[in-house]
């Protein structure tokens, strides 16, 4: 095999690795945003909890609430208050 031909493939490899690289990533970063957002999400429970003992608020901390939170910011938070005045247990 001639060096003009494994030059060819390298550079196949190259661009089909730099191809995936930028497809990943652009994933990745969704997926990374996702978390972040959730992780957010629950630090803002964690202190909505704190302060709204205060006042007789209260909101229950776990997955599903953070990433309410995280996606849709404190229309989040007003949203659980909603359903949790809607839906009472």
């Amino acid at each position: 095999m001639s060096i003009m031909i494994k030059a060819a493939i390298a550079a196949l490899f190259a661009g089909a690795l730099a191809l995936l690289c930028v497809i990943f990533t652009s994933r990745m970063r969704s997926v990374f945003k996702f978390f972040a957002n959730g992780a957010l999400g629950f630090f803002v429970l964690i202190v909505f909890k704190h302060l709204g003992a205060y006042v007789g608020l209260q909101l229950g901390v776990n997955v599903i609430s953070a990433c309410t939170v995280g996606v849709l910011g404190f229309p989040g938070v007003g949203l659980l208050l909603l359903l949790q005045i809607l839906l009472p247990t």
